[in-house]
């Protein structure tokens, strides 16, 4: 069965289909290479910094470099102030790396929808063809109208169920980068106040 036969057995419901199958792959794709990049490193072991460290840091090419450059932005600020320009940036982060996952998701629920209703129509349109027959009913004339109409409920859920796995997955991803920046960038809040305010140790004291 050649793609233009396929395509004209999905009815109504074919250029929805067709639409959202293409702008899954794509999110799939760029999504894909998006979370790719994050096998490198992504956190740093802080201990204590100061202003060329973080240059140097934030020269980087990474997506630690711009949350560096906040950090340098606020390095004399009070620690609530830099805290809470450091979760500003990981929340606008948050958004960016979380991008198009809501819509895969809407696209894995009403593809199969859509599939169902392509289904309901076509077993509309096979009764009528057979309310239409004034001789006697054969299975094969059944059997054509059928089976065009799950069809549609086929490619529905072929559209539903890679773009679901992929939203989970990513979402999953995510997630789990989000929680190494929050705890990377916590270290660098921590190690920015210890060498502003250094810890002598108690031995270092005379009486």
């Amino acid at each position: 069965m050649t793609f233009p036969e396929l395509f004209n057995k999905l009815g109504p419901v074919g250029w929805p289909l067709l639409l959202f199958s293409f702008i899954a792959v794509i999110l799939l794709m760029e999504r894909t290479v998006f979370f790719a990049r994050f096998r490198r490193g992504t956190t740093e072991l802080f201990d204590t910094v100061d202003r060329g460290y973080l240059e140097d840091l934030a020269s980087k090419k990474n997506e630690l470099s711009s949350a560096i450059f906040v950090a340098l932005q606020t390095y004399e600020s009070p620690v609530a102030q830099r805290e809470e320009a450091l979760k500003i940036w990981l929340r606008t982060y948050a958004t960016r790396i979380k991008y198009g996952l809501r819509f895969m998701m809407l696209i894995a629920v009403l593809s199969p929808l859509l599939g169902l209703l392509g289904t309901v129509l076509g077993m509309i349109n096979a009764f009528q063809v057979i309310a239409l027959q004034d001789g006697p009913i054969h299975p094969a004339m059944l059997a054509e109208g059928i089976s065009q109409a799950m069809l549609t409920t086929a490619v529905g859920l072929s559209i539903a169920l890679p773009t679901l796995l992929g939203a989970h997955g990513f979402r999953i991803l995510a997630d789990r980068h989000i929680e190494t920046l929050s705890l990377s960038l916590s270290r660098l809040s921590l190690a920015i106040s210890n060498t502003q305010n250094p810890i002598i140790p108690s031995s270092q004291y005379r009486p």
